[in-house]
């Protein structure tokens, strides 16, 4: 972030300058969202594998969820 001063006071108030913050915080959001859609898919994979496979052990289905993460 730079500092404001009066030499580039009009360049921060310029509509191209305001255009970009706005596209640069829509980006942001759009990841946020994505990040928790992820979430909550895997949050819902979770529960039902736990559900098909109760005998399954909990390591074994962080291992899953690792691979599907990392790979």
């Amino acid at each position: 972030m730079h500092s404001l001063s009066p030499s580039n006071f009009t360049r921060y108030l310029s509509a191209a300058h305001l255009d970009e913050l706005e596209r640069a915080e829509a980006v942001q959001r759009s990841l946020k969202a994505c990040d928790e859609a992820l979430l909550q898919v895997l949050t819902r994979w979770k529960l039902l594998l736990r559900a098909d496979y109760p005998d399954v052990r909990n390591r074994n289905f962080s291992a899953l969820y690792n691979a599907f993460n990392f790979k």
